[in-house]
């Protein structure tokens, strides 16, 4: 984690010009979270997001130190990695932590987008919580003049957490304009000011890693990392044979269907100018237990060479789902469907699995 001191504002000072009024005793007001970026450059265009990873156990409650943090607990804030990046129409942002975010009390997960103290015309964040119920997006926009205040709304889109993860899809349409290369993530959890502790992560003081995931250092969108099969020496499956990997597990694709045939009432559509599509797969613990299963192991193989996520809605075409077991015990098995969202025009040509569970393979491809 950066020093913290250096993320949290000296922006206070620039929102008292601005005659913002803004404190509060809960997290959810948040605004004295408000960053001051570094500067650095970036071999991509602002358009297409970031990726941050982060350190575990790194988690601070003082925001004057310049030393990195020490905390474990919460660990459902301890931020490992964060992904942003522009989908079509939407923002998708992806966060994982340690534990499950619901261990923490009241947590919050930001996206920053531009500096405040440099133009807050251009600078405005992104908060996830629970506070209110069900996880929720907020926009907040800085002010940008004295006498003024900043101002909040809720975005369209889903917000969905899954034990560790969260993953939502913001309609662009209700963002500003991403202007700048500059991002900031952080995670934050407490009753008041005076028990927050908080995580966060910044682009280019991290090393990342290219996953099969939202944004990668070549400008592909979410879901569409460069995942050739070229990059594992296994041999290409086909659709009912079963293919075995390195991990102990056997993956047999059962079905492909492009378009889906739902076989259940799917209350969420596709965004303009994509379709659904589901695959049946049974995933076998053969030779050792597997650690980490869900979703996110499953990337479809299209013909642009791009991969596609699992669709990111708290929906499924089809019954039974695959679900996140995160553990499969030896020889057991699960089986069930995943739905995916995938481009017109573009041609489903079969299923990859990253046996690492980290988006680093070895890959089993199954051909369509």
């Amino acid at each position: 984690m950066s020093a913290r001191a250096r993320v949290v504002a000296a922006v206070v000072g620039a929102m008292v010009v601005a005659a913002c009024s803004c404190s509060s005793s809960t997290p959810e007001a948040g605004s004295d979270l408000r960053p001051t970026l570094p500067t650095y450059s970036m071999d991509k265009p602002a358009s297409q997001g970031d990726v941050c990873d982060d350190p575990t156990g790194d988690i601070s409650n003082d925001d004057t130190t310049t030393n990195a943090g020490s905390l474990k607990e919460p660990a459902g804030i301890d931020l490992t990695r964060m992904e942003v990046a522009v989908d079509g129409d939407d923002l998708v942002v992806r966060a994982t932590v340690v534990g499950a975010l619901a261990g923490a009390t009241n947590p919050i997960v930001t996206v920053f987008q531009g500096d405040p103290q440099v133009n807050t015309s251009l600078s405005w964040e992104l908060r996830f919580s629970n506070r209110d119920g069900p996880w929720r997006s907020k926009l907040i926009k800085f002010p940008s003049g004295a006498g003024q205040r900043q101002t909040e709304s809720e975005p369209r889109g889903a917000v969905v957490v899954r034990e560790n993860q969260l993953e939502a899809r913001i309609s662009r349409n209700d963002l500003p304009v991403i202007a700048t290369r500059q991002w900031l993530f952080g995670t934050t959890s407490g009753v008041s000011d005076d028990t927050r502790v908080f995580d966060d992560c910044i682009p280019g003081e991290k090393t990342s890693a290219t996953t099969p995931g939202i944004a990668t250092p070549d400008g592909s969108t979410p879901g569409s990392a460069p995942i050739a099969p070229t990059t594992t020496a296994i041999p290409p499956g086909k659709v009912g044979t079963p293919i075995s990997g390195p991990d102990g597990a056997q993956l047999t694709v059962l079905t492909i269907d492009d378009p889906a045939k739902p076989n259940r009432k799917v209350e969420a559509e596709a965004i303009p100018n994509t379709r659904l599509a589901s695959v049946e797969l049974q995933l076998c613990a053969r030779t050792k237990a597997l650690e980490g299963i869900n979703e996110r192991r499953f990337t479809l193989r299209t013909s642009d060479g791009l991969g596609t996520a699992p669709w990111a809605a708290d929906e499924s075409t089809n019954d039974p789902r695959f679900s996140d077991l995160a553990r499969l015990k030896v020889n057991e098995c699960e089986t069930g469907w995943i739905t995916f969202q995938v481009a017109d025009g573009v041609q489903i040509e079969g299923l990859i699995y990253d046996s690492s569970g980290i988006g680093t393979g070895p890959f089993l491809t199954v051909n369509r």
